[in-house]
């Protein structure tokens, strides 16, 4: 019972509940719960970032009455100022219906705004109904930078730092500055104006627009100053920025004027002054034409207190007048500072010159800066001795026909009486002659005449040639209306001109070479009373008669003279000069022919040569040596030979150059011999016996497979020496074979010892050939060994060993490195003094072969003779340099590299040599340099003042002559090195 009615109870209840309204609000669909404080863009409660200002942002909201009775909304309302309710729900929904409701969102400040919406409603249990909103404002907002750095809006301190401050600046002129107008908002920033106040500043380059958030526009300020001082102004620009409408700041600058003025001597010159006056430097003294017109200094000064700017000047008369500023080009001058004006008077022409001269600056009231300035000139008036200008008839009326002179005779000389009739003084630069062969101006220049005076010209006739001369004489002045003076003089020059030998084989006056082509070399005549005579012409090639006075031979013994001994020449003519050859001893004989006459250039004189030959079996007497003879084969000869072999001179006699020789020459006591060696890179071997009498005759292979055809003969000598002499024919040429025996006798302790020795290259040879000094150095023995260590002028090196003969004649002959076909040298020294040169003297002969090793000095070969010298060396003491001369002290010695091809000039330079045979030299060029002190050498490097490149250097102190000689190796090539002390 209890049961059922609790049934029945409850199923009423269920019923009652059933006829009840329920409240139910969605937005975007979704249930909003009642009470809800979180609001979101799912639900529609969240209405997301609206900007100020803009539309505002609307949500609809859904009641909806979920009960079986109609849902009275009682009321309807939204809080918060930002949100509103823009649409209401029906007051009653029926059971089952729905209502909307609209809800506007329009921000009044940045940031999040927050809001509730309360709906009252019949609903039992939810009789009020609440959730929250939300929405988030966006904002713009405005900031300037200048220079990056921010400005605070209503910013009154401008600054250098934010480009506020403009500085200082000279009125006239402006200067723009950039600043930066930034949007740090959210929102986009609109931009309606930007202004600038102040009477110094305006807008530059100024926008109006929006700004994006984040973004930024950029706008300028001129100042532009128009009177002097400290200007303000104020920029103000107009945003829709919420935190303030106008952004304004102040700036400001600093205007400076200059004044300009100018003074000359300390006196002030007004701008526009036409007086010129010499008190304030405006007035030039008179002058003469053709003299310097002076210059005139003006100080310009800026007395305002702005810079003053001086951008030109300008001369009304600029021929006569230059202008400058000293340090051009034109200055800027600071407040209170100056610059100096130069004003040069430089006249053209005789007169009266005025100048205006214009200064353009930047002074406000005086742009250009005018003044007067003024010189005078005076002409002047020459008579030049009587003659005419342009004169073209030579006359002696006037002098200027100069008559007769003799060629190197006395010069003949007038003088032409100069006046001066003025005003101004008479100024002579010049007189040239043309062409100035034979006549010559000898007076002093410049000269001065003044008013009213006189100067004596001099011009000389000294004729070079026979024949009559003209020239033309060009005299220029400051005599405008004569300038230049032109005339023409004339002379005659007259000759006794003597000439030797026919037309085209003429004798040169002085001629030390005898040849037989012109006739000075008589060949060989037979010591037995033969003779031979020579005729040459004796030519007068002068205009007047020409006197013989004498003839002489300086060696009459040999040589005399047939004809003439003296007598005239007629102009053109000739007479025949007759020599007669009769030797008096056998060997070479010469003799110096001379003639004596009235010519100039007497005497005239040429050197001729003969040989006197022997008769069979006269003994040879060698010139260098002691009488030698032949001579049968004996035991004694046999010994070590060294030798040459010489080129013929043409007569059947050794001439001198050296073709190649014997390293090795062994003759044994059965007569016996064994020989090496070289000609013309040809190896060279022989083997045989001498006959009975000394002679030996016969043939050998050289080393190319050709045929030598030998004959050769023993000789001895006073001295002891002994010799094999004879020849050798090769390819259809006679060649001389002469070998001596190597230390037969021991020398004398006066030749022992250390020596040097100098090669002297050739420096005008061509660059096919070593420009260089060869060098070397000996060690002579008592035995007569020689040990000599070599540098040749090609650079190549080697150590050799020989001997000297009993009669102290040293011959070598040696392959250059690398063997005889490489090439060789050769020589022939004589030991003896020659005071202040030398302790041996003689030639070498040196040969290199073309070699395909493009990297080898001189690699197409040559083949030269040189002269040789060397001497004694003596290391020195302590404290003694190895040169003597050498006085102590900075930059005591000098240095030459001599030209060695077109490209490397020569070059020299002074450095210092100190006792101690220590070199120090400056930086560029310099030397790096060592001397040996034992030896004498040198060497070291040269670093050259126009490559900065080195090059090796070699040298040998040759003390006898105070000197060191050597070469230089670089750019594949050589040339000559020399040093010696600092002559006095």
């Amino acid at each position: 019972m209890l049961s059922l009615c609790m049934g029945f109870a409850a199923a009423g209840l269920a019923q009652i509940a059933a006829a009840a309204p329920e409240i139910k609000v969605t937005g975007n669909s979704v249930t909003i719960n009642n009470n809800d404080l979180t609001p979101s863009s799912v639900d529609g409660t969240d209405f997301g970032s609206v900007a100020l200002g803009s539309s505002p942002q609307t949500r609809v909201f859904y009641i909806y009455n979920d009960g079986s009775t109609p849902l009275t909304i009682s009321s309807l309302t939204v809080s918060g100022a930002a949100f509103s309710l823009t649409i209401s729900a029906s007051s009653t929904v029926a059971a089952g219906g729905a209502s909307s409701f609209e809800v506007s969102y329009q921000p009044t400040a940045a940031g999040l705004q927050t809001g509730t919406v309360t709906i009252g409603n019949n609903d039992s249990d939810e009789g009020t109904t609440t959730f929250s909103i939300q929405g988030f404002g966006l904002a713009p907002k405005a900031r300037v930078a200048g220079k990056g750095t921010t400005i605070a809006n209503n910013d009154t301190t401008p600054s250098t730092d934010d480009n506020t401050d403009f500085g200082s600046l000279t009125v006239g002129s402006d200067i723009s500055r950039s600043f930066s107008l930034y949007n740090d908002g959210d929102a986009l920033l609109v931009v309606s104006s930007i202004q600038v106040s102040g009477t110094s500043f305006t807008l530059d380059g100024g926008f109006a627009g929006s700004i994006a958030p984040g973004g930024t526009q950029t706008f300028g300020v001129k100042f532009a100053p128009t009177a002097a001082g400290t200007t303000t102004g104020t920029v103000s620009v107009s945003t829709n920025d919420p935190n303030g409408a106008t952004y304004s700041f102040q700036v400001k600058g600093l205007a400076t004027q200059p004044e300009i003025d100018v003074l000359g001597n300390s006196l002030s010159i007004a701008s526009g002054d036409t007086t010129p006056a010499s008190a304030d430097g405006t007035l030039f003294a008179t002058i003469s034409n053709g003299f310097p017109g002076g210059v005139s200094h003006f100080t310009v000064k800026n007395t305002g207190s702005g810079n003053l700017l001086l951008r030109s000047i300008s001369l009304s008369d600029s021929t006569n007048f230059t202008a400058d500023f000293t340090g051009s080009p034109a200055p800027i001058v600071a407040p209170g500072g100056t610059a100096e004006l130069n004003l040069h008077y430089i006249p053209k022409s005789a007169g009266t010159h005025t100048t205006i001269i214009t200064i353009q600056n930047n002074d406000l009231d005086e742009g250009s800066y005018t003044f007067t300035a003024q010189g005078a000139t005076l002409a002047s008036s020459m008579d030049f001795g009587g003659v005419t200008n342009g004169d073209t008839t030579p006359d002696s009326s006037d002098k200027t026909a100069f008559g007769n002179a003799f060629v190197g005779g006395t010069p003949v000389t007038h003088n032409f009486n100069v006046t001066n009739a003025g005003p101004g003084v008479l100024l002579i630069t010049s007189v040239d002659i043309s062409p100035d062969t034979h006549f010559s101006f000898t007076g002093t220049l410049p000269a001065t005449i003044p008013a009213g005076g006189s100067l004596q010209v001099p011009i000389v006739f000294s004729p070079q040639a026979m024949g009559l001369h003209t020239a033309l004489v060009t005299v220029r002045t400051n005599d405008t209306s004569r300038d230049p003076f032109t005339f023409q003089v004339n002379g005659t020059g007259l000759q006794r001109s003597l000439i030797i030998g026919a037309a085209g084989n003429v004798i040169v006056n002085g001629d030390a070479t005898p040849t037989t082509t012109d006739g000075t070399d008589y060949g060989s005549i037979a010591v037995d009373g033969s003779q031979l005579d020579h005729t040459w012409p004796l030519r007068n090639n002068g205009n007047v008669p020409l006197s013989i006075t004498s003839v002489t031979s300086s060696l009459s013994s040999d040589f005399t003279i047939v004809a003439p001994q003296s007598g005239d020449i007629e102009a053109g003519g000739s007479v025949n000069l007759i020599v007669r050859f009769n030797p008096s001893v056998i060997g070479a004989r010469t003799t110096v022919i001379t003639v004596n006459s009235n010519d100039p250039a007497s005497p005239y004189s040429f050197t001729v040569t003969g040989r006197g030959a022997p008769r069979i079996g006269q003994p040879i007497d060698d010139p260098e040596g002691p009488v030698i003879i032949e001579c049968p084969f004996d035991p004694t000869l046999a010994g070590d030979f060294t030798g040459t072999i010489i080129e013929d001179d043409g007569h059947g006699n050794p001439g001198d150059t050296i073709r190649g020789g014997f390293d090795s020459f062994k003759l044994t006591s059965k007569g016996g011999f064994t020989a090496k060696g070289n000609v013309d890179g040809l190896d060279i071997t022989l083997k045989g016996t001498l006959n009975p009498d000394g002679s030996y005759e016969g043939t050998t292979k050289l080393s190319d497979g050709s045929t030598a055809v030998i004959k050769f003969r023993t000789y001895q000598g006073s001295d002891g020496s002994n010799r094999i002499i004879g020849t050798l024919v090769h390819n259809g040429e006679t060649l001389h074979i002469d070998v001596i025996r190597s230390g037969a006798v021991a020398l004398p302790a006066s030749l022992t010892g250390a020596y040097t020795m100098i090669i002297p290259g050739n420096d005008a040879a061509p660059p096919t050939e070593p420009h260089g000094d060869g060098i070397g150095f000996l060690t002579v023995r008592i035995d007569g060994s020689v040990r000599c260590q070599y540098i040749m002028g090609d650079g190549i090196t080697s150590t050799r060993s020989t001997k000297v003969s009993p009669r102290y004649v040293w011959q070598f002959q040696f392959p250059i490195s690398g063997g005889w076909k490489k090439g060789y040298v050769a020589g022939r020294m004589t030991f003896r003094d020659v005071p202040g040169v030398s302790d041996f003297d003689g030639s070498v002969f040196w040969k290199k072969y073309p070699t395909n090793n493009s990297n080898d000095y001189y690699p197409g070969g040559f083949a030269v003779t040189r002269n040789c010298v060397g001497a004694k060396y003596t290391a020195p003491a302590k404290g003694q340099s190895a040169m003597p001369g050498i006085v102590a002290g900075t930059d005591n010695a000098e240095f030459k590299i001599g030209a060695a091809a077109e490209g490397v000039p020569a070059q020299s330079l002074f450095f210092t040599w100190g006792l101690d045979d220590k070199i120090k030299s400056g930086t560029s060029p310099k030397l790096d340099l060592r001397v040996v002190r034992n030896t004498g050498s040198i060497s070291g490097t040269y670093t050259d003042a126009i490559s900065r490149s080195k090059v090796r250097v070699y040298g040998a102190i040759l003390q006898k002559q105070r000197l060191v000689g050597g070469l230089f190796k670089g750019y594949q090539i050589t040339g000559f090195v020399t040093m010696a002390p600092k002559a006095n």
